[in-house]
This record gives C-alpha cells, structure tokens and sequence, in this order.
C-alpha cells in the first residue's frame, strides 16, 4: 500500500523536472541516465498510485487487463511488426494509422491471451494458477 502513495508529488517530478532534465542532458550519456532512471522510477510508482486512488475497488475489466498485460508485453512486437508490414502501403495519414495498428494489436493479442494462456501452463506461469469459471 505505500508504493504510490505519494502520487500527487511523484507524478509532477516526474514530468516537470525528470522529463525535462533528461530532454537537456541527452548529450551526456553519463549525466542523463540520473534523470531517466528517476524518471522511470517516479512514473512507475506515481502511476500505481493514481490508479490505486481512481480505481480502489475491484474491477472484472481492469484485472482481466492486468492479468493479460506480461503476455501483451511479451509477445507485441512480432504482432506489431506484423502489422505493420501488411499496413504500410495504406494510403492513412501517420497517426491514424498508428492508432489502427495498435488497437488490432491489442485486439489480436487479447484474444491470444484468452485462447492459448490465460487457462493454460503459460498462463500459470506468467499469473499463477486460473480457474476457469464454473458454467451455470
């Protein structure tokens, strides 16, 4: 419970100080990686915070996405790079077709997720032990 308590500080750090430090020190590899990590770190921990407060019951949706989020992680980029070799000839302006390829990539690994790991070894492995809901 004491990580991201303090949210309301450490996001404002992170992003009007950290940020910032960072962007202006880019040259020197040995003095940016300070502002960075803290960067990271504050952001990290900040965030937790924030969704603890909004969010402080329990929530079907949110979990599930919880659940899923290491095996998104894990397994984005060749979705992605598939993607995105099929799209590239697509006459959409940049972002519009950056938010295309991320939305069927979430979309594609959902499913994944729920077909081949949430109840299954990798499953276990990534979020422990699921039990499938019992039918009525």
């Amino acid at each position: 419970n004491r990580v991201g308590r303090r949210w309301w500080l450490l996001l404002p750090l992170a992003l009007l100080i950290c940020f910032p430090a960072s962007l202006i020190t880019m040259g020197n590899p040995a003095v940016t990686a300070l502002p960075q990590v803290l960067f990271a770190w504050l952001v990290s921990f900040g965030l937790i915070g924030l969704f603890r407060a909004a969010l402080p019951a329990e929530n079907k949706a949110v979990r599930y996405v919880s659940d899923s989020a290491y095996w998104l992680y894990l397994a984005h980029i060749p979705v992605l790079v598939a993607i995105q070799t099929w799209a590239r000839p697509w006459p959409w302006p940049p972002l519009v077709k950056l938010f295309a390829e991320c939305v069927a990539a979430t979309a594609i690994l959902l499913v994944s997720y729920q077909l081949f790991v949430r109840y299954t070894p990798i499953g276990w492995l990534l979020n422990g032990r699921r039990y499938k809901p019992a039918s009525s």
